[in-house]
């Protein structure tokens, strides 16, 4: 029998695989530095928006560290789209990162990219499966609610007829957004807040998709832990079984010969 030989690989596989491993060696070597920038930026963000007895002097300092770390943000995206192999399909499966750097003229908006943040720390600070999707989830929800709260509160703030003029009203609307309640008592009205909202909308009903997969993921896999058990019990016992009919054999065949040299 002739043994077949695989295919050698072509030299566009070479490029191609080498990309990927760059664009893997990059983003080992800058996560971390990446998910601290983000955090920096998300306590700047949340100074800028909850401290309103600011000074000129103080409020031009977080201005410029807000924008010297959103620009390495964009040096950052540049890069990793530089380095992966197909350069499209990478900015479609990354859009919270495109859309936080591309639209510098919504403040609110750049915050997104504490996101990815999240996102690193549920990957590299979970164990198991059940606990990373617990929680991924957990993480989510605190994140997602405290952006959208300093997000719309940014957004609303100064615009006439605005009814999310403070922290707790803009929370509690965060809560009703998340949870797909919408009393519609609070309710962002300008271009950005709305935008936010739309957001927080799609990304709520994302995460109730995540916690009833995540719950129906758990059942079924206690089920078949449940089931293997019981299997094992049951071959176990045929196992038992079988050694004792072997047993019984065994000392029937011992006791036949004694039965046969016995005089009549």
């Amino acid at each position: 029998m002739t043994a077949v030989t695989p295919p050698a690989a072509t030299d566009a596989d070479v490029r191609l695989s080498q990309r990927y491993a760059r664009l893997e060696a990059y983003e080992q070597r800058t996560s971390l530095a990446m998910v601290v920038l983000a955090l920096v930026y998300l306590g700047v963000f949340t100074i800028q928006v909850l401290v309103v007895s600011l000074s000129a002097a103080q409020e031009n300092v977080l201005l410029w560290l807000s924008n010297g770390i959103w620009l390495v943000f964009v040096v950052d995206l540049v890069i990793r789209v530089t380095l992966a192999p197909r350069r499209v399909d990478y900015i479609v499966h990354h859009p919270i990162d495109v859309i936080a750097v591309v639209i510098p003229a919504f403040r609110a908006l750049r915050v997104l990219r504490v996101i990815t943040a999240g996102q690193w720390l549920v990957q590299r600070g979970a164990r198991l499966a059940v606990g990373r999707t617990a929680l991924a989830v957990c993480i989510a929800v605190v994140f997602l609610a405290l952006l959208g709260s300093l997000s719309v509160l940014s957004a609303e703030r100064g615009v006439a007829g605005a009814n999310i003029t403070s922290f707790g009203e803009a929370l509690w609307w965060s809560a009703e957004t998340i949870s797909t309640v919408g009393y519609g008592d609070r309710y962002p009205i300008s271009f950005e807040g709305r935008i936010v909202a739309v957001g927080m909308m799609v990304i709520g009903i994302s995460l109730l998709g995540v916690i009833s997969a995540g719950l129906a993921t758990t059942l079924l896999t206690r089920l078949r832990g449940d089931q293997e058990t019981e299997i094992k019990l049951v071959l176990r016992k045929l196992d038992s079984l079988e050694q004792q009919v072997a047993d019984l054999h065994a000392r029937l065949d011992e006791t036949r010969p004694s039965r046969a040299q016995d005089p009549a």
